[in-house]
């Protein structure tokens, strides 16, 4: 089951995976896939880049996405074409975003490499949510390992892959006050009273009243 959403949680780390192609319009897209994960350690893909585009355009958008997302870790697996376009990000990006770490090949196996991401499906922990671009990283996923594209997959996968590295958004903590006994309690040193205005001019009313007896 794929769960489909139309709003992620507030509370998420983001994180982003790349997987790049150096030339354009030998049909392989460079993609850049959002990751956000919440305090339930659920996968959530939340922003999808995917374009046949020069190495220049790409870490430009990359540096753009990180900038929006301000993501923990970002990830692109460490084959030689991913080395080249690393070096580049690095000069373009300087301080200015978060650090892109190369991730280890676990071998050319498709299948393989997609284990992580396949084990978070069946877990039910992936979210997806709905946008222009959900249906082409539907049918991707769908067609996998069979398609003719699989750039979608490894973006996602590397982040998968990486797991073990990721933790998951803190839980808010959230304030209990004390609930507040009598009229009159004391806070930061100071007196303060429970009752409503109409409270204290009926109950000063009636000291006045008692006060002119006999």
């Amino acid at each position: 089951t794929i769960h489909i959403e139309t709003h992620a949680p507030k509370n998420v780390v983001h994180y982003i995976g790349v997987d790049i192609a150096l030339a354009v319009g030998t049909g392989d897209f460079t993609v850049m896939a959002v990751v956000a994960v919440d305090e339930e350690n659920n996968f959530w893909l939340v922003d999808l880049y995917r374009q046949q585009t020069d190495p220049d355009t790409s870490a430009n958008q990359f540096v753009q996405l990180c900038k929006q997302y301000k993501p923990r870790y970002c990830w692109i697996e460490d084959d030689n074409a991913s080395k080249v376009w690393h070096r580049l990000v690095m000069l373009k990006a300087k301080a200015l975003v978060s650090p892109l770490l190369l991730s280890k090949m676990r071998g050319r196996d498709k299948q393989e490499r997609a284990a992580p991401l396949r084990s978070l499906f069946i877990q039910q922990r992936v979210r997806i949510l709905n946008r222009p671009w959900t249906q082409l990283a539907l049918a991707e996923l769908a067609e996998f390992p069979g398609g003719r594209h699989d750039d979608i997959v490894d973006a996602f996968g590397v982040v998968a892959k990486e797991m073990h590295k990721i933790s998951p958004a803190k839980r808010l903590q959230v304030e209990e006050r004390p609930p507040i006994i009598g009229n009159i309690q004391e806070k930061e040193g100071k007196l303060w009273t429970t009752q409503t205005l109409d409270q204290l001019i009926t109950l000063n009313a009636g000291r006045k009243r008692g006060f002119g007896r006999i």
